[in-house]
């Protein structure tokens, strides 16, 4: 298995003619040492990124998030799973905002994020899929269930009533293409209750008797929450459409697309369940359109995403903007935040000597305005004398995937605390 790949900074695995079945769909690359497991997508080698038969490229990326080197690497490809949308996901809210951990022991199997469409969640007691042309609904598909493990269900979901049966699903993660699995799911006639998009619990968020869910869209993806802040993500996204060209020589920085969704659920979970943030999330790799730079007069989808983040700001009296980045490893900090100086806060600079000596306590080296001080974003936004912005650029060391819970966590305790001292 060679180790060069076109998609350095992406998780995907290119494969030749011999595995052409699986192009578009998922595979698991496991570390055989290790035992550490990456899902990635899968794409044909085609053109001048074409290679032998039955070879396969993976990506840096996964290398690197494995720790493990190409000859330890052992790779299974997926086309199929059981799709689950209620009480079997990994973790779940229901519309009154319950939150509980899913039943059936699923949740030691992989997963990737998937939506049904045709389909609507309806929620009575209990959640139903039922058959809507004009809906959706977003679950969990788990891949690899056993024979054993899946046949329990089935028991229990088809002895309520429900029928079992094959869909094509869309995997929504964060992936250069747009992988499509089948799937088999439990369905269920008409039913009287609550619709939800979904209660996948990071995707719908409850408080004070209102749901919040992620508009999913093709090119960002954007939550509009309960409170002033809003966390931005411009240079996270994988996706490269085939009908757009790429730039040569630019790559993502790796998982802040992630890093800045469990920033969002770590705010809500440490609030008690009552902060949601807002977040505008860009899908797209940077290499098609950079949302860091001003190209909003000359590209309709950078306008669009800088006016999404502009109407959520003009809905508050204050609002708290942190624009997640990424940098290289640097031998003397983890961490920068950039304010132009002090001009995205107006001149406030206890709030930015606020954040950092808050992620201090948690252990990491952060410099103020030292080499990367602030892009487009913050630069513009903060314009609006209601919102002050902070760029956060972070070390792909703490943007590794084993360490994203961590980083997350720290990032979500200093932007609360940040929010509830200066900007309530």
């Amino acid at each position: 298995m060679n180790v060069e790949s076109v998609l350095i900074d992406s998780p995907v695995i290119l494969v030749g003619k011999h595995f052409s079945n699986f192009h578009g769909k998922l595979a698991i690359v496991q570390c055989i040492k290790t035992g550490r497991k990456l899902i990635v997508a899968v794409i044909v080698g085609r053109g001048s990124h074409r290679i032998r038969e039955e070879e396969c490229v993976v990506s840096k990326y996964v290398l690197r998030e494995l720790e493990c080197d190409y000859e330890d690497i052992e790779v299974e490809f997926i086309s199929d799973g059981l799709f689950v949308y209620g009480t079997l996901l990994p973790k779940y809210i229901t519309p009154y905002g319950d939150v509980q951990i899913g039943w059936g022991g699923l949740s030691k199997y992989p997963w990737v994020r998937t939506m049904i469409r045709n389909f609507k969640l309806v929620y009575n007691g209990l959640p139903y899929a039922v058959k809507s042309k004009s809906s959706y609904l977003l679950g969990v598909t788990y891949l690899g269930v056993s024979k054993s493990s899946e046949r329990y269900i089935d028991s229990v979901e088809i002895g309520a009533g429900y029928v079992k049966m094959e869909v094509e699903g869309e995997v929504i993660e964060n992936f250069p293409t747009k992988p499509a699995l089948k799937v088999r799911m439990y369905a269920y006639g008409d039913v009287d209750g609550i619709c939800v998009p979904s209660m996948l619990f990071g995707e719908i968020f409850v408080a004070d008797n209102s749901r919040f869910s992620y508009n999913i869209g093709k090119y960002f993806d954007y939550l509009i929450g309960n409170s002033g802040i809003l966390i931005t993500a411009p240079h996270g996204g994988f996706y490269r459409p085939e009908d757009m060209e790429a730039k040569p020589r630019i790559e993502a920085d790796e998982n802040t697309f992630e890093l800045a969704k469990r920033v969002v659920e770590e705010i809500y979970e440490l609030s008690r369940y009552r902060i949601v943030p807002n977040a505008v999330l860009s899908r797209l790799h940077r290499s098609i359109i950079d949302f860091n730079r001003n190209t909003i007069t000359s590209n309709p989808i950078a306008r669009q995403y800088h006016r999404t983040i502009k109407l959520i700001a003009k809905r508050y009296r204050k609002v708290f903007l942190i624009d997640i980045h990424g940098i290289a490893n640097r031998s003397k900090w983890d961490m920068e935040i950039g304010t132009r100086f002090g001009e995205t806060v107006h001149g406030n600079i206890e709030i930015s000597l606020h954040m950092r000596n808050m992620l201090r306590r948690h252990g990491f080296r952060v410099a103020v305005d030292r080499e990367l001080i602030g892009g487009f974003t913050v630069s513009r936004h903060s314009i609006a004398k209601n919102l002050y912005a902070l760029q956060i650029e972070i070390s792909r060391k703490y943007r590794m995937l084993k360490n994203l819970d961590k980083t997350a966590k720290a990032l979500a305790e200093s932007i609360l605390d940040l929010y509830l001292t200066h900007m309530r």
